[in-house]
C-alpha cells in the first residue's frame, strides 16, 4: 500500500486498519516525516508506527533543507528500547529508495507493506532542490524486476 499519511491522525487510521488486515503477516512500515515543518508531531509519529508496526523502516520524506539524520532520529528515539524487547524490528535507511526496497527483501507472502507519507507526490524536496521522486513509481519499477 502506498499513502499519503502524513499526519498522525492520518498514519494511525490507516496502520489500524492494516493491521486488522494482516492475519498472521507481519505489518511492515516505510515512513518519514517533513524538514522544515512539525517538528513537535515526529516522536507522536514514531510512537504510532511503532504501535502498529511488526517492522518499522524509517527514511526520508521531505527533508529540505534540515539535517536528514536529526529528523529520522526524533522519529525513532523513542522506540528503539522498546523495539529491542519487543522482538521487533527497527531499520534507519535515510535513502527513501532503498527503504522501500528493503521492505519488498523482508516481506514474505501474508505480510503486509504500507509506504505512508508520500502518496501521490511525484518530487522530494531535499537539499539540492527537488528531485523526481515517486514512490508508487519506484515500488511498480521494484515489483516488476
Amino acid at each position: 500500500f502506498v499513502d499519503f499519511a502524513h499526519t498522525p491522525d492520518g498514519l494511525e487510521k490507516t496502520l489500524s486498519y492494516l493491521k486488522g488486515q494482516k492475519g498472521n503477516g507481519k505489518l511492515i512500515t516505510v515512513f518519514g516525516a517533513p524538514g522544515n515543518r512539525d517538528k513537535e508531531k515526529r516522536p507522536i509519529m514514531g510512537e504510532i508506527a511503532g504501535k502498529y508496526s511488526d517492522i518499522l523502516i524509517a527514511t526520508d520524506d521531505d527533508p529540505s533543507t534540515e539535517n536528514r539524520l536529526a529528523i529520522l532520529n526524533q522519529l525513532t528515539a523513542s522506540l528503539q528500547e522498546a523495539f529491542y524487547k519487543e522482538g521487533k524490528e527497527l531499520f534507519i535507511i535515510p535513502e527513501r529508495a532503498y527503504a522501500i526496497q528493503l521492505a519488498l527483501e523482508l516481506a514474505n507472502p501474508g505480510d503486509i507493506i504500507l509506504i505512508a507519507g508520500k502518496g501521490h507526490e511525484k518530487v522530494q524536496l531535499t537539499n539540492f532542490g527537488k528531485r523526481p521522486r515517486s514512490d508508487q513509481g519506484y515500488l511498480k519499477s521494484l515489483m516488476q524486476n
